[in-house]
């Protein structure tokens, strides 16, 4: 660091060099990307690698990056994902695997039931000495090559979002079904869940919450979902789940307000609900009398700035999500200078600006915002109160 030797930095030299061939070994921010992007452009074969779960994932991964979507269309020419898996050890027998059981486990991959000729080739592992009787012996590889087509570049170039090009690359039975319920402008999950979620169903952006509220919002997760369930049937899994979360938000909140649109009730609903195994991780007694009772007072209470945040805290209990008032910088100073700029808990000195306000009453007991529960303590006093 102390010369400039960067990663980048050694890239632009081997351009300098002019290499038909350029090998980068990994992609992880938006300077390399976009100096192998434009490598590319400028013709050279740029070979390099992405963390992602699949093919698909490193367009979406790309896009995260914020590199233009044009120069994504333009330079990608193929997609290979390779995932390692253990190779049966050369003592493996026969398995006695049913037709009806091994139908059903290339049904669920998307494999024609034609290959059901080879059943007799099935294996399992056995063990030996060569294999230290684990039934295994080395890994091989596994690939999933996408190759770009007219239509991945102009949804690219089109700024279509992350979840209808993933909706092209996972086309499939489970995606139509799936796009009938949350991708229509009047459709089912839309008229449900209007006054509670945000996002266009026409952009997929009600499709992406829902999933993101099922497996989690990381692009990979929402990805291997989709590839895992490409063929199936139906979507009624997700669907169900998405009723489940909104009615539940219906049942403990029945009177409705403007700042419940656009809460992360996914992620409420994940921790807090009642589940078939139990109570949610993080579950409480709820009761829709005390929370209405709870959101009320803090609607009224003028310290409370982020009135959204009250569906947060009555579950989680967390003030940040309230964004309290803080106090005027003209009481701070007339509390600064009637303190003599000393801190009250460690009776030391300190200049104004090394000191904050702070509730001397606090404001889950009842205090105010005002110039008569203000006290100013130095920082590290102030941190020391605030984790008691």
């Amino acid at each position: 660091p102390e010369i400039g030797l960067t990663f980048s930095s050694v890239l632009r030299s081997v351009l300098r060099q002019d290499p038909d061939i350029i090998m980068v070994g990994e992609i992880r921010d938006r300077e390399t990307a976009d100096i192998a992007i434009r490598a590319s452009l400028t013709g050279h074969l740029v070979l390099s690698t992405l963390h992602t779960n699949d093919a698909a994932g490193a367009l979406t991964r790309l896009i995260d990056m914020e590199i233009e979507p044009f120069l994504i269309a333009s330079s990608v020419e193929m997609i290979l994902a390779q995932r390692l898996v253990r190779r049966l050890c050369s003592c493996a027998k026969r398995a006695n695997v049913s037709p009806e059981y091994l139908a059903n486990c290339l049904d669920s991959l998307g494999v024609d039931n034609s290959q059901l000729q080879f059943a007799n080739l099935v294996c399992e592992p056995n063990g030996c000495d060569k294999c230290r009787n684990l039934g295994y012996y080395g890994r091989i590889g596994i690939f999933e090559i996408l190759t770009m087509c007219e239509e991945l570049h102009s949804m690219i170039v089109a700024r279509n979002t992350a979840q209808e090009i993933r909706n092209a690359v996972y086309a499939g039975s489970w995606t139509a079904e799936a796009k009938k319920i949350f991708s229509k402008s009047n459709c089912a999950a839309k008229l449900l869940s209007d006054k509670y979620v945000n996002g266009s169903p026409i952009r997929q952006e009600l499709l992406e919450k829902a999933i993101s509220w099922f497996v989690g919002k990381e692009d990979s997760l929402i990805c291997n979902y989709m590839a895992t369930h490409q063929n199936d049937n139906d979507a009624t899994e997700l669907w169900l789940y998405f009723q489940n979360v909104i009615n539940w938000i219906k049942t403990l909140f029945p009177i409705y307000r403007k700042e419940m649109k656009g809460i992360e009730w996914g992620e409420i609903y994940n921790s807090y609900h009642d589940t078939q195994n139990g109570l949610g991780k993080n579950r409480k007694d709820l009761n829709s009398k005390d929370l209405e009772s709870k959101v009320s007072k803090l609607m009224a209470d003028e310290d409370v700035t982020k009135k959204s945040g009250i569906y947060y805290y009555v579950f989680d209990g967390n003030e940040k999500h309230l964004s309290i008032r803080s106090f005027l910088s003209r009481d701070k100073r007339t509390v600064y200078t009637k303190q003599g700029g000393i801190c009250p808990y460690c009776k030391n000195h300190f200049e104004f600006n090394e000191m904050q306000g702070d509730h001397i009453v606090p404001w889950s007991k009842g205090g105010k915002s005002v110039l008569e529960n203000l006290q100013m303590l130095c920082t590290e006093c102030n941190l020391k109160k605030g984790n008691n």
